[in-house]
């Protein structure tokens, strides 16, 4: 029994200096300079089935002035769970109309059927205007 506490100890250990270090990412390229960022987690938590989110915060490592600051928001899906799927929806029903992807979902959504997630602005005309989103 002293062995798997200790075990149990030692792997909680390992997780905990595991996920307190400060992770970096590089980030740029021939077109953009490069620069080094620490991420934070923000949050990060099931929203639906088979559906996880993920809030990220990245902040510049170098000291500029303002900070360079980023979040960035993930979405992850199993597409292979029986109660999740994928449906298009045109802000109010047109191609050209606007409506912001929370109105879509409220609108969208009956008995049965709910909508929990969205992309704004997936689609694009000629001149890069968003032709469904906000």
């Amino acid at each position: 029994m002293k062995k798997l506490h200790l075990s149990l100890v030692i792997f909680l250990f390992a997780v905990f200096c595991l996920y307190s270090q400060k992770i970096r990412l590089g980030i740029g390229n021939a077109d953009f300079p490069y620069i080094e960022y620490q991420i934070d987690t923000i949050a990060g938590f099931q929203v639906g089935p088979g559906t996880y989110y993920l809030a990220l915060r990245l902040t510049s490592v170098v000291e500029t002035d303002p900070p360079i600051h980023q979040n960035v928001f993930f979405l992850k899906a199993d597409l292979r769970n029986p109660h999740l799927e994928l449906r298009q929806v045109l802000g109010r029903d047109s191609l050209y109309g606007l409506e912001r992807p929370t109105l879509k979902a409220r609108r969208k959504s009956t008995p049965g059927n709910f909508f929990f997630a969205g992309i704004n602005g997936d689609f694009f005309d000629r001149n890069g205007r968003p032709i469904s989103g906000n």
